[in-house]
């Protein structure tokens, strides 16, 4: 057993980066196998014996760790799943550890993972509206979005002149 306070070790931060990446080969299998769902789930499991076994530091050092690979691998939404899944083996990891039943991990996962997640959707879409705004509007109007010659109207695929030529 080690200090809770003192840093992380050589052999927890080779077990973290061992889990971590397992949980992220599963969660980027999950992404195009069909049934990605069994996948993300699964790739939960890496984090919560990491949590049993280990300090929740370690957790969160996995965590940023191979997020930072998964936005190289898969972007922004990999990089939130990763750490959705993370949060998700975290809390069952620690229920699991201090021997609670289905009731007790239903009861430290949900306001453990619900809660930021729901405050920081809020927070995105509360600073992002003006963009989601701009980005909705040129489709509720109702002018063609073409440019306009004088002396040529445009029909579906090509313009046509409206005033006669003369020769």
């Amino acid at each position: 057993a080690f200090a809770k306070r003192a840093p992380l070790h050589a052999g927890e931060i080779a077990e973290a980066a061992v889990l971590g990446d397992l949980a992220l080969v599963l969660a980027l299998a999950g992404w195009f196998l069909p049934l990605g769902f069994v996948l993300f789930a699964a790739a939960s499991v890496p984090y919560a014996v990491l949590s049993v076994r280990r300090r929740m530091r370690a957790v969160v050092i996995s965590t940023i760790a191979c997020g930072q690979v998964a936005f190289l691998l898969g972007g922004v939404n990999l990089e939130l799943n990763l750490v959705f899944v993370a949060m998700v083996g975290a809390g069952v990891g620690v229920a699991y550890r201090r021997g609670w039943r289905r009731l007790g991990t239903i009861m430290i996962t949900v306001p453990s993972v619900w809660l930021p997640l729901a405050a920081g959707t809020m927070v995105f879409l509360s600073v992002f509206t003006a963009a989601r705004r701009d980005r909705q509007s040129p489709r509720l109007t109702s002018r063609p979005r073409c440019r306009t010659y004088p002396g040529f109207r445009f029909t579906h695929t090509h313009y046509t002149r409206t005033t006669p030529t003369t020769t």
